[in-house]
């Protein structure tokens, strides 16, 4: 074992020496440079450091190579998806972060096929059998590789590689039809050895469940300062492009940071621990904020601790080990806390950092709901640009999906959809209610709203609305559920129902033409319920 041991401390030291070849004029000088290349990293000097090229952006840059920097692991790996809108800079993030990386270990993508995909990385292996009958198999390693999707306009590789990204198996079996002229449609088997770190970058937010619970969603900022400050960098950079790449490839931080990459890679290690009395502390910690856990709070939780491992993995030389093992402590743990609740909320609730700050936005301006017109105006209003038709409907629809909004009959243009906000928060439970339940404040009664807590007995819970309202009265209107049948209506046995009204203590299924006769008659219909002092009288 001693053998071993000396031998992995001969392989780092060589890559040390090797990482900072050429940066120092006599050994006096290179003892020094590798005495400072194991010095401590602050997530606030890593941040500095990332800053020469990525303004701003703290957390975002931080969690990135952090999580690249896990794929020198065993198993350790996460997956990130970058999602916002054109000219944020998703892809420009990983791509200057993989400066930093050994080049072998990179796979840039910037479009791919899933069959193409497979084809292109993988070695063919042929077999026959006894038979006669030749079979291929497509051997495909991913592992310790950093594999970049630069604005990917579907999903359709992802969805291939699900169980890969979930850490399901080591080895995944993928069956593929592959057209060839002589025998038509032919299934060829695929076997991928994983893992990989998975880096994808998209503007379309329209990602399935399955992949958004599989990634760490992350938006660029912004904000004006940190345009700014791009702004700047970019005249910076063009003005004189080489030499701009000149001082870039000799700052002595960023040398110093992938001198650091390079010898963690050759540290060989495999496993991290984390020590049981900072797991239960982890685990406090997590449950004070998530008093209602949920399924996908099993895959977040990985997330968390994937950060405190990687902390502790970037300042491996100052963390006990034992040969491929290191062993986290409570600075790590207080650094990956602090960077996982950063951007934790947003994933918890299944949007991207980008859709979180839009719906924030609707919760501050505290109108009662909006069609597309007026949520176009409030987009203008908040972010300073405007938004076309299609698109606002899009950030309307993957709010709605996520269950933070809630649509309803726009009751001065049936014609129209109008979205109503939930009052959601991850450390409260999220009762659904239906639109006039939400009282659209931005928050400052949220105490009162909620009853109940993790230390508190929940078997009575109950949501105590702002605005007290009424049981549903006679005229009350809904819209039938997805769960209840678009059968014929009851009265007139023509049209399909679409609504049910409220009438004697009971719901009644009518067809909207129905519904306007009853309106006529003189009852009035209403599709908020009634608060006290108010009547269905016309």
């Amino acid at each position: 074992m001693s053998g071993i041991t000396s031998e992995l401390e001969r392989i780092e030291k060589e890559a040390k020496t090797e990482a900072l070849e050429g940066l120092a004029s006599s050994k006096e000088e290179l003892a020094l440079k590798l005495q400072s290349l194991e010095k401590p990293i602050t997530i606030q000097g890593l941040q500095q450091i990332l800053d020469t090229t990525i303004k701003c952006d703290g957390p975002n840059k931080v969690i990135s190579f952090l999580t690249m920097l896990l794929t020198y692991t065993d198993s350790e790996q996460i997956n990130l998806g970058f999602l916002a809108e054109s000219s944020t800079g998703k892809s420009y993030i990983p791509l200057e972060l993989s400066w930093y990386f050994p080049q072998n270990d990179i796979i840039k993508l910037g479009y791919a096929s899933p069959t193409a995909f497979f084809h292109e990385w993988g070695s063919v292996e042929k077999t026959e059998t006894f038979e006669g009958e030749k079979h291929a198999k497509i051997h495909i390693n991913l592992a310790k590789k950093l594999l970049i999707f630069l604005d990917m306009p579907h999903t359709g590789l992802l969805e291939r590689l699900r169980p890969l990204l979930s850490h399901d198996e080591r080895q995944i079996q993928i069956r593929i039809t592959d057209r060839t002229q002589k025998y038509g449609m032919k299934t060829k088997t695929v076997i991928i050895t994983g893992y990989p770190t998975v880096l994808f970058c998209s503007a379309n937010e329209s990602l399935n469940e399955q992949e958004k619970t599989r990634l760490l969603l992350l938006s660029p900022e912004k904000s004006q300062e940190k345009l700014l400050a791009a702004l700047m960098l970019k005249l910076l950079k063009e003005s004189d492009r080489e030499s701009f790449n000149r001082y870039m490839e000799s700052e002595p931080s960023r040398v110093f940071l992938r001198a650091r990459v390079e010898c963690i890679r050759a540290a060989g290690i495999k496993n991290i621990i984390i020590p049981e009395d900072l797991r239960s502390q982890i685990l406090k910690s997590f449950r004070e904020k998530r008093r209602w856990l949920q399924p996908r709070h099993l895959r977040d939780i990985s997330r968390l601790l994937a950060l405190v491992k990687a902390h502790a993995l970037l300042n491996y030389a100052h963390r006990p080990r034992n040969n491929d093992t290191l062993t986290v402590n409570a600075e790590d743990m207080e650094a990956g806390l602090s960077l996982y609740e950063a951007v934790s909320e947003p994933n918890e609730l299944g949007v991207s950092p980008e859709q979180y700050e839009i719906y924030k936005a609707m919760q501050q301006d505290g109108a009662e709901g909006y069609n597309i017109r007026e949520f176009q105006k409030l987009y203008f209003k908040y972010f300073y640009k405007p938004v076309g038709y299609g698109k606002a409907w899009k950030i309307l629809n993957n709010l709605s999906s996520a269950g933070l909004l809630t649509e309803a009959v726009d009751e001065t243009d049936k014609r129209q959809k109008k979205y109503f906000l939930f009052r959601v928060r991850v450390d409260s439970p999220s009762t659904l209610c239906t639109p006039s339940e939400y009282n659209s404040s931005n928050g400052e009664n949220d105490e009162n709203y909620f009853t109940g807590g993790a230390d508190k007995d929940t078997s009575n819970f109950t949501p105590t609305p702002s605005r007290k309202y009424l049981e549903p009265s006679d005229g009350a209107v809904e819209r039938l559920g997805p769960s209840e049948a678009a059968e014929k209506c009851e009265v007139c046995g023509k049209q399909a129902v679409e609504y049910k009204v409220y009438l004697g203590g009971q719901w009644l299924k009518r067809c909207s033409s129905c519904l306007e006769k009853m309106k006529a008659s003189g009852l009035r219909l209403h599709y908020e319920r009634l608060t006290e002092g108010e009547t269905n009288e016309v």
